[in-house]
């Protein structure tokens, strides 16, 4: 069997694609109310809390993925 041919970083062609800030403007909806800005004062509003734990606590979500859509994390 013969060995693989050991490659050269020069041999692979690399992608660098540019950090792009979104240009439309952050919307908070009912169904989305946390966006990914982590200084926008969604993240401590109450009510929406309260709605993410009432799911967590109803079994609809893990703890995990409650922090994940409160600091706005999740897709």
């Amino acid at each position: 069997m013969a060995k693989p041919k050991h490659t050269r970083d020069e041999d692979y062609e690399y992608t660098v694609m540019p950090n792009v800030p979104p240009t439309q403007a952050i919307e908070h909806t009912p169904d989305r109310p946390f966006c990914n800005d982590p200084s926008c004062p969604c993240h401590e509003d109450p009510e929406a809390i309260g709605m993410v734990n009432q799911y967590y606590q109803d079994g609809l979500i893990t703890a995990d993925d409650a922090t994940r859509t409160i600091k706005g994390k999740q897709i």
